[in-house]
This record gives structure tokens, sequence and C-alpha cells, in this order.
């Protein structure tokens, strides 16, 4: 564990505000990001086995435990199917873009976990990063501090890996000047002062794009490994 953190630091860095954000509410919704088990895993403890690497029963049960926890805390009517098909396609492709992270070359610095960790909104008390509380909720939600930030790790390759999709996507000309022309009416909600400017429909068309780039991407990846999902031990 990250000295630092373990003394209750407080440094506030906002460089990896978007990855933050994305931690901060996965963890406080219960899915958490668990990491894979390598080409060392035994196949035959695997729940799923993606390429070379495997994710384990324990890794799998796991999962399912704090998301069955946090979604009932949601609705009581939350099937069990679905919370498991939930908690498996999120592993499979938390595997897959962790592979695509290496395969892309990419890092991460302990630096780059101090700065989410200690960013975290539901690890503050009173503002600031709070240690004690940061270990009550890993406990709560069935982890050590050594296993979460080993998995935060993962989760900083995997959106850097995500990052660089994003990055490689952009508009034609057509799709831009569509997106400045685009008019949209006066409405209770859209009225002419917070109207979005042609500049603000281009960022937003630009979202969007990326985001399905993403996606197809992360579809991808699926069709061309080779993946196991063994349901028989679930």
């Amino acid at each position: 564990m990250i000295k630092l953190i373990r003394e209750g630091a407080m440094t506030r860095v906002w460089l990896f505000r978007s990855m933050m954000m994305v931690i901060a509410v996965t963890f406080v919704v219960g899915m958490g990001w668990y990491g894979f088990s390598g080409p060392e895993a035994d196949v035959r403890e695997a729940v799923i086995v993606a390429g070379n690497d495997a994710v384990t029963l324990s890794e799998y049960q796991r999962a399912y435990r704090v998301a069955t926890q946090q979604y009932r805390q949601i609705s009581q009517d939350v099937k069990e199917e679905t919370v498991r098909q939930l908690v498996l396609n999120s592993l499979l492709e938390d595997t897959l873009w962790l592979q695509t992270a290496k395969a892309f070359g990419v890092s991460a610095t302990e630096q780059e976990l101090q700065t989410v960790i200690t960013a975290t909104e539901a690890f503050h008390t009173n503002g600031s990063f709070d240690s004690h509380k940061y270990q009550q909720l890993l406990r709560r939600n069935y982890t050590t501090p050594v296993e979460f930030e080993a998995n935060q790790m993962n989760e900083i390759l995997r959106q850097k890996a995500k990052a660089i999709v994003r990055d490689a996507t952009v508009l034609t000309t057509q799709e831009a000047d569509i997106a400045r022309a685009i008019k949209i009416p006066d409405s209770k909600e859209i009225t002419p002062e917070n109207r979005p400017t042609p500049e603000q429909l281009v960022l937003s068309t630009l979202f969007r794009k990326q985001q399905r780039a993403v996606l197809a991407f992360q579809e991808s990846l699926k069709a061309v490994t080779d993946i196991t999902i063994r349901h028989e031990l679930l």
C-alpha cells in the first residue's frame, strides 16, 4: 500500500479527474474492479477465460457478493440472474481492456494511484482524505488495501487504453458542420440564455461519437478473443 495513503495524505491533484470520477461512482455502487489472475491461474478454477488470462471463481464470487449487496439496497426486485450477468460482463470487459492496455504499452505510476484514491470523495471526511474511512470502506466491500490498490492500478491502465481509442476518434468536417447547424427550439429547459452554442454542439457530437467508438472497440475485442464462460461453476 502506498505509504502516503497509509499516513492519511491529503493530496488534492486533479490530473486524472475523469478516472477518479469513474472509480468513485463505481465504488459507491459496490461493483468495484477486480483484476484477473493471469496466465498462471489454474483454468480449472476459472469462471472466465479470455485468451491467456482467467478470472477465478473466488474473484467472481467476491464481485458478485458486493454487487448483490449494493443492488439489494437499491431494489429488492433485482433478479439474481441479472446481477450474475452484470458481474460476468463487467469482469470480462475489465480483462479485455487490461489486455488492450498492455498491448498499447501504457503504464501507471504510484503517484497516479495516489491521486485517484486520495481525491475520491467516498474516502473523504470534511473534504479531505480519511485513511480510517478508507480502510473501513474497503473492509465493508470485502477487500484489502493491497488488493484494492492493485485493482485501481489496473483500472488506471484500462482508462488510459479507452482514452487512446477516444482520442483517435474525431469528427469529419461534414459531421462538425451538421452539428453546428442544429437548431434547438425554445422550451422550459432550453432558453436563449442556456441554449448550446454551435461549438458546444460540436463537442457534444464528438463526445457521443467517441463513446460509440469505445463501445464498438470493446465489442471487437470480444469478437476476436477466444472467450469461455463456465456457467456450471456459478
